[in-house]
Protein backbone atom coordinates (compact mmCIF):
# COMPACT_ATOMS: atom_id res chain seq x y z
CA UNK A 1 0.00 0.00 0.00
CA UNK A 2 1.53 3.50 -0.56
CA UNK A 3 -0.18 6.67 1.13
CA UNK A 4 -3.51 4.64 1.68
CA UNK A 5 -4.11 3.15 -2.05
CA UNK A 6 -3.88 -0.17 -2.36
CA UNK A 7 -2.05 -2.19 -5.40
CA UNK A 8 -2.11 -5.64 -7.27
CA UNK A 9 0.51 -6.67 -8.90
CA UNK A 10 0.20 -8.43 -12.20
CA UNK A 11 2.56 -10.74 -14.33
CA UNK A 12 0.29 -11.50 -17.79
CA UNK A 13 1.45 -14.34 -18.97
CA UNK A 14 -0.31 -16.01 -22.01
CA UNK A 15 0.80 -19.48 -23.07
CA UNK A 16 -0.12 -19.01 -26.67
CA UNK A 17 3.75 -16.99 -27.71
CA UNK A 18 4.75 -17.16 -31.54
CA UNK A 19 7.68 -15.39 -32.29
CA UNK A 20 9.33 -17.11 -29.14
CA UNK A 21 7.58 -20.47 -28.36
CA UNK A 22 6.63 -20.86 -24.69
CA UNK A 23 8.94 -17.63 -24.04
CA UNK A 24 7.19 -16.86 -20.52
CA UNK A 25 8.67 -20.13 -19.24
CA UNK A 26 11.53 -20.43 -20.82
CA UNK A 27 15.15 -20.68 -18.75
CA UNK A 28 17.28 -17.63 -18.09
CA UNK A 29 20.12 -18.09 -16.22
CA UNK A 30 18.42 -21.26 -14.55
CA UNK A 31 15.31 -19.92 -14.37
CA UNK A 32 12.00 -19.58 -16.06
CA UNK A 33 11.36 -15.99 -17.48
CA UNK A 34 8.25 -15.59 -15.56
CA UNK A 35 10.56 -15.74 -12.08
CA UNK A 36 12.24 -12.43 -13.18
CA UNK A 37 9.12 -10.65 -12.54
CA UNK A 38 7.99 -12.24 -9.50
CA UNK A 39 11.18 -11.62 -7.69
CA UNK A 40 11.88 -8.20 -8.25
CA UNK A 41 8.24 -7.36 -7.63
CA UNK A 42 8.35 -9.66 -4.13
CA UNK A 43 10.83 -7.51 -3.14
CA UNK A 44 8.67 -4.40 -3.49
CA UNK A 45 6.51 -3.63 -0.17
CA UNK A 46 4.52 -1.34 -1.75
CA UNK A 47 2.54 -4.34 -3.68
CA UNK A 48 -0.32 -5.80 -1.59
CA UNK A 49 -1.00 -8.79 -3.66
CA UNK A 50 1.06 -10.39 -6.52
CA UNK A 51 -0.97 -12.72 -8.99
CA UNK A 52 -0.37 -14.16 -12.52
CA UNK A 53 -3.01 -13.98 -15.02
CA UNK A 54 -2.30 -16.90 -17.71
CA UNK A 55 -4.95 -19.20 -19.93
CA UNK A 56 -2.37 -21.94 -19.57
CA UNK A 57 -2.27 -24.95 -17.06
CA UNK A 58 1.61 -25.50 -17.74
CA UNK A 59 2.29 -21.88 -17.01
CA UNK A 60 0.10 -21.67 -14.03
CA UNK A 61 1.89 -24.90 -12.73
CA UNK A 62 5.49 -23.24 -13.05
CA UNK A 63 4.56 -20.14 -11.35
CA UNK A 64 3.07 -22.07 -8.86
CA UNK A 65 5.75 -24.34 -8.64
CA UNK A 66 8.37 -20.42 -7.90
CA UNK A 67 5.96 -19.32 -5.32
CA UNK A 68 3.38 -17.31 -7.02
CA UNK A 69 -0.15 -16.64 -6.87
CA UNK A 70 -1.98 -17.87 -9.61
CA UNK A 71 -6.13 -17.25 -8.34
CA UNK A 72 -7.96 -17.96 -11.38
CA UNK A 73 -7.80 -19.32 -14.95
CA UNK A 74 -7.91 -16.56 -17.50
CA UNK A 75 -10.81 -17.27 -20.25
CA UNK A 76 -9.12 -18.40 -24.03
CA UNK A 77 -10.85 -15.74 -25.47
CA UNK A 78 -8.64 -12.96 -23.07
CA UNK A 79 -5.34 -14.79 -24.69
CA UNK A 80 -5.56 -14.50 -28.37
CA UNK A 81 -2.66 -12.57 -30.06
CA UNK A 82 -4.90 -9.47 -30.60
CA UNK A 83 -6.67 -9.40 -26.74
CA UNK A 84 -5.32 -5.60 -25.23
CA UNK A 85 -4.74 -5.23 -21.87
CA UNK A 86 -7.39 -4.22 -20.70
CA UNK A 87 -9.76 -6.97 -20.57
CA UNK A 88 -7.27 -9.29 -19.23
CA UNK A 89 -6.94 -6.46 -16.13
CA UNK A 90 -10.57 -6.28 -15.57
CA UNK A 91 -11.07 -9.66 -15.72
CA UNK A 92 -8.21 -9.86 -12.53
CA UNK A 93 -10.03 -6.64 -11.09
CA UNK A 94 -13.52 -8.52 -11.47
CA UNK A 95 -12.12 -11.53 -9.80
CA UNK A 96 -10.68 -9.98 -6.95
CA UNK A 97 -13.29 -7.64 -6.48
CA UNK A 98 -15.96 -10.95 -5.97
CA UNK A 99 -13.60 -11.71 -3.33
CA UNK A 100 -13.93 -8.47 -1.38
CA UNK A 101 -11.06 -7.12 -2.36
CA UNK A 102 -10.35 -3.76 -4.42
CA UNK A 103 -7.60 -1.94 -5.80
CA UNK A 104 -6.62 1.50 -6.71
CA UNK A 105 -3.85 1.02 -9.03
CA UNK A 106 -2.40 -2.27 -11.23
CA UNK A 107 1.14 -2.71 -12.46
CA UNK A 108 1.87 -4.37 -15.20
CA UNK A 109 4.84 -6.23 -14.90
CA UNK A 110 5.74 -8.39 -18.17
CA UNK A 111 7.70 -11.18 -17.85
CA UNK A 112 9.51 -10.57 -20.79
CA UNK A 113 11.34 -7.25 -19.17
CA UNK A 114 13.46 -9.57 -17.00
CA UNK A 115 15.95 -6.35 -15.67
CA UNK A 116 12.93 -4.80 -13.81
CA UNK A 117 13.78 -3.83 -10.52
CA UNK A 118 11.92 -3.21 -6.37
CA UNK A 119 13.12 0.60 -7.20
CA UNK A 120 11.04 0.79 -10.52
CA UNK A 121 8.60 -0.02 -8.91
CA UNK A 122 8.89 2.48 -6.41
CA UNK A 123 9.54 5.22 -8.47
CA UNK A 124 6.40 4.61 -10.86
CA UNK A 125 4.06 4.42 -7.95
CA UNK A 126 5.55 7.63 -6.41
CA UNK A 127 5.65 9.30 -9.91
CA UNK A 128 1.12 8.24 -10.13
CA UNK A 129 1.06 9.25 -6.73
CA UNK A 130 2.65 12.80 -6.62
CA UNK A 131 1.47 13.80 -10.17
CA UNK A 132 -1.87 12.41 -10.04
CA UNK A 133 -1.74 10.08 -12.85
CA UNK A 134 -4.15 7.65 -13.75
CA UNK A 135 -1.12 6.21 -16.09
CA UNK A 136 2.60 6.24 -16.04
CA UNK A 137 4.69 4.20 -18.64
CA UNK A 138 8.40 3.65 -18.65
CA UNK A 139 10.35 5.00 -21.21
CA UNK A 140 13.87 5.22 -22.43
CA UNK A 141 15.78 8.04 -23.90
CA UNK A 142 15.94 7.94 -27.70
CA UNK A 143 19.60 7.68 -29.26
CA UNK A 144 20.86 8.29 -32.63
CA UNK A 145 20.61 5.23 -34.22
CA UNK A 146 16.82 5.91 -33.47
CA UNK A 147 16.66 9.31 -32.95
CA UNK A 148 14.31 10.80 -35.35
CA UNK A 149 16.03 13.43 -36.30
CA UNK A 150 18.54 10.78 -37.99
CA UNK A 151 15.18 9.14 -39.24
CA UNK A 152 14.32 9.16 -43.20
CA UNK A 153 11.67 8.05 -45.40
CA UNK A 154 11.26 6.73 -48.88
CA UNK A 155 9.45 8.68 -51.05
CA UNK A 156 9.70 7.59 -55.23
CA UNK A 157 12.76 5.57 -54.32
CA UNK A 158 14.82 8.60 -52.58
CA UNK A 159 15.13 9.42 -49.19
CA UNK A 160 13.85 12.02 -47.64
CA UNK A 161 13.92 13.42 -44.16
CA UNK A 162 11.65 12.50 -42.04
CA UNK A 163 11.58 15.69 -39.89
CA UNK A 164 12.61 18.40 -42.52
CA UNK A 165 14.90 20.50 -41.24
CA UNK A 166 15.66 18.40 -38.76
CA UNK A 167 18.41 16.05 -40.15
CA UNK A 168 21.74 14.66 -39.86
CA UNK A 169 23.16 17.60 -41.58
CA UNK A 170 22.83 20.27 -38.71
CA UNK A 171 22.72 17.43 -35.76
CA UNK A 172 25.52 15.04 -37.46
CA UNK A 173 27.26 14.49 -34.15
CA UNK A 174 25.25 11.77 -31.62
CA UNK A 175 26.25 14.46 -28.81
CA UNK A 176 24.06 17.28 -30.78
CA UNK A 177 20.88 15.16 -30.82
CA UNK A 178 18.41 16.57 -27.93
CA UNK A 179 17.74 13.74 -24.95
CA UNK A 180 13.97 14.61 -24.60
CA UNK A 181 12.62 11.87 -27.44
CA UNK A 182 11.99 9.18 -25.22
CA UNK A 183 10.77 5.69 -26.53
CA UNK A 184 8.06 3.16 -24.64
CA UNK A 185 9.87 -0.09 -23.50
CA UNK A 186 7.87 -2.54 -21.85
CA UNK A 187 9.48 -2.69 -18.36
CA UNK A 188 6.77 -1.49 -16.44
CA UNK A 189 3.39 0.11 -16.31
CA UNK A 190 0.80 1.64 -13.42
CA UNK A 191 -2.81 2.12 -14.41
CA UNK A 192 -5.33 3.12 -12.15
CA UNK A 193 -8.28 0.70 -11.27
CA UNK A 194 -10.52 3.55 -12.70
CA UNK A 195 -8.48 4.07 -15.92
CA UNK A 196 -8.70 0.43 -16.37
CA UNK A 197 -12.45 -0.12 -16.05
CA UNK A 198 -13.80 3.15 -17.98
CA UNK A 199 -11.24 4.07 -20.16
CA UNK A 200 -11.46 2.79 -23.92
CA UNK A 201 -7.89 2.31 -24.38
CA UNK A 202 -6.46 1.20 -20.70
CA UNK A 203 -2.96 3.17 -21.32
CA UNK A 204 -4.30 6.76 -23.34
CA UNK A 205 -4.26 8.90 -20.67
CA UNK A 206 -3.76 13.03 -20.69
CA UNK A 207 -1.14 13.34 -18.97
CA UNK A 208 0.42 10.58 -19.04
CA UNK A 209 3.43 10.18 -16.68
CA UNK A 210 6.61 8.28 -16.87
CA UNK A 211 9.71 6.60 -15.38
CA UNK A 212 12.76 6.68 -17.63
CA UNK A 213 14.74 2.78 -17.67
CA UNK A 214 18.51 3.20 -19.17
CA UNK A 215 18.76 1.48 -22.20
CA UNK A 216 20.90 -1.63 -20.14
CA UNK A 217 17.46 -2.85 -18.07
CA UNK A 218 15.02 -2.13 -21.14
CA UNK A 219 15.48 -5.58 -22.79
CA UNK A 220 12.48 -6.96 -24.01
CA UNK A 221 12.83 -10.32 -24.97
CA UNK A 222 10.71 -10.87 -28.33
CA UNK A 223 12.57 -12.67 -31.09
CA UNK A 224 15.29 -15.79 -30.34
CA UNK A 225 17.94 -13.51 -30.52
CA UNK A 226 16.81 -11.42 -27.47
CA UNK A 227 17.01 -14.71 -25.11
CA UNK A 228 20.33 -14.90 -26.14
CA UNK A 229 21.56 -11.60 -25.64
CA UNK A 230 19.35 -11.52 -22.15
CA UNK A 231 21.23 -14.49 -21.01
CA UNK A 232 24.56 -12.69 -21.31
CA UNK A 233 23.73 -9.71 -19.97
CA UNK A 234 21.79 -11.42 -16.92
CA UNK A 235 24.84 -13.22 -15.82
CA UNK A 236 27.16 -9.86 -15.94
CA UNK A 237 24.50 -8.66 -14.00
CA UNK A 238 24.05 -11.15 -11.16
CA UNK A 239 28.20 -11.44 -11.12
CA UNK A 240 27.96 -7.44 -10.48
CA UNK A 241 25.29 -8.34 -7.29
Amino acid sequence: MYQGKKILGIIPARGGSKRVARKNVRMLCGKPLIAYAFFSARESPLIDRLIVSTDDREIADIARQWGMEVPCMRPPELAEDRTPDGPVFRHALDFLEKEGERYEYVLNLRPTTPFRTADDIARIIETADQGNYDVVRSVTVVEAENHPYWMYQTVNGALQPLIPGKDIATYYQRQLLPRDFVQLNAVIELVSAKQVREASSMYLADPTGYIEIPKERSWDINEEIDLEIAELVMRRYLEKK
